[in-house]
């Protein structure tokens, strides 16, 4: 760890003294001490290496959160990092003022970095603190805190958005702030709640578009809610309820687009008077039509359309209405009916047993996912054949299968997003929902159940409109099942000395799996998931698995860490290190000279004290093309293939027996033409 590592490890340390002595009803020193020295290896954990890198996307949307004055503003003329810049960016836009870094250009990268570990890791002790103060049980407080921290921080998805600068954070944990919010909302028929679930949600959805089907869900809860409790919900008068109806539509639209001028106000004060484009005020609230006008040729047209935004938010108050009352129409009709009545005994008895099904079956279908087909082909650099079906392309490439049309693409690719679901969680968090289904009696709300199941949903979704799947993209709902799943727990009645064991074997049996995995938590697969030596060990052209991760340009600091104990060994001289890749990234704390140079676009030079990185997405999307070293010889009839028996790597990075990057000497891949 460096020194901005260990400044935010105590910061997060100091954090949590406070948190848990001074949130609790009743304050427990011993418990607050406790809690602080047990959750040290936990946080170095999640800390260790964070502030060392930038990743590929990194290099560029950091440029913009610390530096808005001079910023081409990209992300947020995208729709996205709205947040990060209102919140990370007007800090630095102060502290631009203040201090010169024209010195050293890496240090507002590393406190960027920091604030946006350190913002997350309040947002995590705020979840908490809802969830304890509206659903968790009095009794089991202090275990239900170190199970939460615990998972939280462990787990795979939240320590990869912790880590990476990029709008994943604030969408995910804003985004369950919101759904929170929404319950409680739900719960004590709280209008506070619901506008406060709007606003958040807000937040999270003008950080990324992910999160724009639970701003559009909390708008319509307060809506409906709201409605619910009027005098007129039952006033057989139509124009009175619509009129009722559009009144609450609009309170919640206006509290959602206040946010969205307050971001825009702000970001446009600290930029000069620069202001942002007002046409993209509603983008948060459109967005999530995006997956599925994309795929129609008028897209761009439509995207930079006002007058298309002003057409999908009235489809959207449209949708308030009649969903509004359909659902008074059906409640109004069955209320103090028997059989309605039976009907609704019935599901709150067995809801568990249907999450139980619903559960198994798709974590069945999952892991199924993984092995059918075994490999992903990547298109252009193994080409969908001519008669298979063209699937839609993201950032260029196109994962396919040889499907023969649209419909075999989908249910296979449906497979493939469960495969990445249920990849993404440690194994003993689907034991241990296994176990809580299977003995929760009672207990929980019914919108906790919809939560659920929502959350299990979510990859069908994602296949049935082709929208690209992995651990950051289900982000949302994967952090929407831990959630859920500690909720289940905190109602499962089971004896305290039992209730300690589970919680302390869970802790240690997710880190025990996940620390094969540090530093970068998007590599994670769990214990049962692995691969064949050929496939491990090798370089596949165009082809991947599901659960792999491939390297986004993290593996320059991994690379230049193995370099610099082979220095501080002195095996080598490290005299003017240079280190080459082809995906780009940064190094942020070298201790020795290091040089980080692009093959693409720099001059290469080939002697011992020169490396060259490259990581499996090279080898996946076609990048292979920049490996233009003459001594490496051609393998299977390819050019420019490197062949590992005839160039053995000098180092190679990863995790759990899968090689994520090769580390070549220059003098290794020394042109015939050089001495």
């Amino acid at each position: 760890m460096n020194i901005f590592e260990y400044n935010l490890l105590i910061a997060c340390l100091t954090t949590l003294f406070l948190y848990s002595y001074y949130i609790p009803r009743e304050k427990n020193l011993k418990f607050s001490v406790f809690i602080t020295i047990a959750f040290i290896p936990v946080l170095c954990f999640s800390i260790s290496k964070s502030l060392s890198f930038l990743s590929v996307d990194e290099t560029y949307i950091i440029l913009e959160a610390t530096d808005l004055r001079n910023s081409d503003m990209r992300q947020w003329n995208l729709g996205c990092l709205r947040t990060t810049d209102v919140t990370i960016g007007i800090i630095f836009s102060v502290l631009n003022l203040l201090i010169d870094f024209s010195e050293n250009y890496n240090i507002p990268k590393i406190i960027a970095k920091a604030l946006h570990w350190y913002v997350g890791f309040i947002s995590i002790l705020f979840i908490h603190f809802l969830m304890d103060k509206y659903f968790f049980k009095n009794e089991n407080r202090e275990l239900n805190f170190i199970l939460f921290m615990g998972l939280f921080l462990l787990f795979p998805a939240n320590g990869m958005a912790l880590i990476i600068f990029n709008y994943d954070l604030f969408s995910m944990l804003f985004g369950i702030i919101g759904i929170i919010y929404m319950c409680v909302l739900i719960k004590n028929h709280d209008k506070k709640a619901g506008l406060l679930a709007i606003i958040i949600a807000m937040f999270a959805a003008q950080e990324k578009l992910s999160a724009s089907p639970i701003l559009l869900m909390s708008i319509f809860m307060f809506t409906y809610c709201s409605y619910q409790d009027s005098k007129v919900f039952y006033d057989p008068d139509f124009r009175k309820r619509l009129g009722v109806l559009l009144l609450y539509a609009g309170i919640a639209l206006c509290a959602a687009l206040s946010v969205s001028v307050l971001s825009h106000l702000i970001v446009g004060l600290a930029r000069g008077g620069s202001f942002p484009p007002l046409k993209g005020l509603a983008h948060p609230l459109i967005s999530w039509i995006w997956p599925i006008v994309g795929k129609l040729s008028i897209y761009q047209s439509l995207k930079a359309d006002p007058i298309f935004h002003i057409f999908i938010i009235l489809a959207e108050l449209l949708g308030i209405v009649l969903l509004s009352e359909f659902i008074r129409f059906i409640t109004s009709h069955l209320e103090n009916k028997e059989s309605a009545d039976s009907a609704v005994n019935y599901f709150q008895k067995h809801k568990y047993k249907l999450v139980l099904l619903v559960f198994v079956s798709t974590l069945i279908i999952g892991v199924i996912g993984n092995f059918f087909p075994s490999e992903i082909l990547i298109d252009p650099v193994i080409p969908v054949a001519p008669g298979n079906y063209q699937p839609p392309a993201f950032n260029e490439r196109v994962g396919h299968y040889g499907a023969s049309s649209l419909t075999t693409h989908t249910l296979i690719y449906i497979m493939k997003c469960y495969a990445a679901f249920f990849n993404a969680l440690p194994t003993v968090l689907i034991l241990l929902m296994i176990f809580t289904l299977l003995f929760l009696k009672r207990g929980g709300s019914s919108a906790w159940f919809i939560i659920g199941v929502s959350a299990l949903a979510a990859p069908l979704a994602y296949g049935l409109t082709l929208t690209p799947a992995g651990m950051r993209y289900l982000n949302i709902p994967l952090l929407l099942f831990l959630v859920f799943l500690l909720y289940l727990f905190d109602k499962l009645i089971i004896s305290r000395n039992l209730r300690i064991s589970v919680v302390f074997v869970t802790i240690l049996a997710v880190f025990s799996e996940v620390i094969p995995f540090a530093p970068i938590h998007g590599t994670f697969r769990p214990i049962w998931l692995n691969y064949p030596d050929e496939f491990s060990h090798s370089n596949p052209v165009g082809r991947t698995r599901s659960g792999v991760w491939g390297g986004w340009g993290e593996e320059i600091m991994i690379a230049g860490k193995k370099i610099e104990q082979t220095c501080s060994s002195k095996e080598i001289n490290c005299d003017d290190i240079r280190l080459y890749y082809i995906l780009p990234g940064d190094w942020l704390d070298a201790k020795i000279p290091v040089k980080i140079f692009s093959v693409i676009r720099d001059d290469l030079r080939f002697t011992e004290n020169d490396y060259y990185v490259i990581n499996r997405s090279v080898f996946m999307y076609g990048g292979k093309e920049y490996l233009k070293f003459e001594t490496v010889q051609p393998c299977k009839g390819e050019k420019n293939c490197l062949n590992f028996d005839v160039v053995p790597p000098e180092l190679t990075i990863s995790y759990r027996g899968l090689i994520q990057a090769w580390i070549f000497r220059g003098d290794q891949l020394r042109p015939k033409n050089e001495t």
